[in-house]
């Protein structure tokens, strides 16, 4: 192994007296080109790197459209036997001490003018893959030492605007899962985000969701949850659900939960029309009526699973006289006075819908 040191107080080669902080373990290879600055118990205050490469470029694709211009740096693993697991480059910041992030890998893009898209972070897979062979283009994996607890600030993936100049210096989308532009309408992913089994844990009481998404932090406007539209008015695709549960088991098989007085509304040309609203003991209808449509063999309304109310008994005439709601003792009421209150019970029935011609 060839050593050359950048320090103030060390010669520029010289023995090793320190081994690399390796994450694979393998620290005397004789392949070994170390590039060291500074030492263990003598560590270097320089935040410059040890290794700088740039370079300024004019390149346009000469051969063909999909030629790629080679950056500063191009690392390649071919693996040709063997089942040790291989990285073409690995980068690991490993801290000791002191304050401040660290970060592993930091890409980062800067484009001052159009002319093409950027990219701080671009990944490709390609290749053969069996069924039962798991292949990701990125996989992110997390290891900790304790659990910091539902609700806590450690996030695996964290999206975020970084522009400080101006507040409305603003992406379009935080996340987006694209088709292949040149592979047709169709040529897209059978599942866009999947949770797996396991992959979401419970920590104390009923914590723990696959997706949480927290109210704005000012109360001078609204946001969305999820919306389901299409992207342009001329695709022609329609969904099959919006959300789809008959495969899952619920506790207390409750599939969605509502707070006291909130709604479910129905909307058309961007007006509300009819809202299902829930109360401590109601459910209450507003903006529309209620209407079984279709029902299966005239089951009606029940309560406590005993039918209280059906469809329309049709055949009734029209009744004409003197109508009465007043009180009568059925000890002396006569003809007349029954049949007005018969009329109006007629009536009554007749406006309700529950009797008609």
């Amino acid at each position: 192994m060839s050593v050359v040191r950048i320090n103030e107080t060390q010669p520029l080669s010289g023995a090793i007296t320190d081994l690399p902080d390796n994450i694979y373990g393998n620290y005397n290879s004789p392949l070994y080109q170390l590039i060291q600055g500074g030492l263990r118990n003598q560590p270097t205050t320089d935040p410059n790197p040890i290794l700088f490469l740039q370079k300024y470029s004019s390149a346009n694709r000469n051969q063909n459209s999909s030629e790629w211009e080679q950056g500063g740096l191009y690392s390649q693993l071919t693996k040709v036997t063997g089942n040790a697991y291989g990285a073409a480059i690995t980068g690991n910041a490993r801290a000791t001490g002191g304050s401040g992030d660290s970060i592993g890998i930091h890409a980062r893009c800067s484009r001052v003018t159009p002319g093409g898209r950027g990219y701080a972070l671009w990944g490709y897979f390609s290749g053969q893959v069996q069924s039962s062979e798991a292949s990701h283009a990125a996989e992110l994996n997390a290891n900790v030492t304790y659990d910091p607890g539902y609700g806590s600030n450690h996030q695996l993936v964290r999206v975020c605007m970084a522009d400080r100049s101006a507040d409305t210096n603003r992406f379009g989308s935080a996340l987006t899962v694209g088709r292949n532009t040149k592979g047709g309408d169709n040529n897209g992913f059978h599942t866009g985000l999947r949770f797996e089994a396991g992959s979401i844990v419970r920590n104390t009481g009923n914590d723990g969701e696959a997706i949480r998404v927290d109210a704005p932090i000012s109360s001078s406007g609204s946001i969305g949850g999820l919306r389901f539209a299409r992207a342009h008015t001329s695709h022609g695709g329609v969904f099959k659900y919006a959300f789809k549960t008959d495969e899952a088991v619920f506790a207390d098989n409750e599939v969605g939960r509502l707070g006291v007085t909130q709604r479910l509304s129905w909307y058309s040309n961007g007006a509300r029309r009819v809202s299902l609203v829930g109360g401590n003991t109601t459910l209450s209808i507003t903006g529309g009526a209620l209407n079984i449509a279709n029902p299966v063999s005239d089951t009606g309304l029940q309560i406590a699973g005993t039918k209280v109310l059906g469809q329309r008994k049709g055949g009734w005439g029209g009744v004409s006289g003197t109508t009465s709601r007043a009180q009568f003792n059925t000890s002396n009421v006569t003809t007349s006075q029954l049949a007005e209150r018969v009329k109006a019970l007629i009536e009554d029935l007749t406006s309700h819908g529950l009797i008609g011609a």
